[in-house]
């Protein structure tokens, strides 16, 4: 074999090496923007979740609120109740008092 045609083999094996790490290296580099799409879709989403949980947990917090407005004024409305029972029961107390001196002086009774 001539010195040419090994020189010439040499040059084409070469630049096969060549176009095969170029290549593998585009690959690669295509593997790498697939993946980086792909991590940035998953932070969206995780940024959209995350703001879900916080309207979720401001929602549960307001409905905790008012179901503490409710409580404390069911509490007051039960309170209240009890005290108009409280001055009935002494009206009606005082009224049956009153009936039963009113009926002593009656000389009917």
């Amino acid at each position: 074999m001539s010195t040419l045609a090994i020189i010439i083999i040499i040059v084409v094996v070469v630049i096969l090496l060549l176009l095969i790490v170029f290549l593998l290296r585009r690959r690669s580099a295509g593997r790498q923007v697939t993946k980086e799409a792909e991590t940035s879709a998953q932070r969206a989403e995780a940024r959209e979740r995350a703001r879900q949980a916080d309207l979720t947990e401001a929602d549960a917090h307001e409905q905790a609120a008012n179901a503490k407005r409710q409580q404390v004024a069911a509490q007051e409305q039960a309170e209240r109740a009890a005290q108009e029972a409280r001055a009935a029961d002494e009206l009606a107390a005082r009224a049956r008092k009153e009936r039963e001196a009113a009926n002593e002086l009656d000389p009917d009774t």
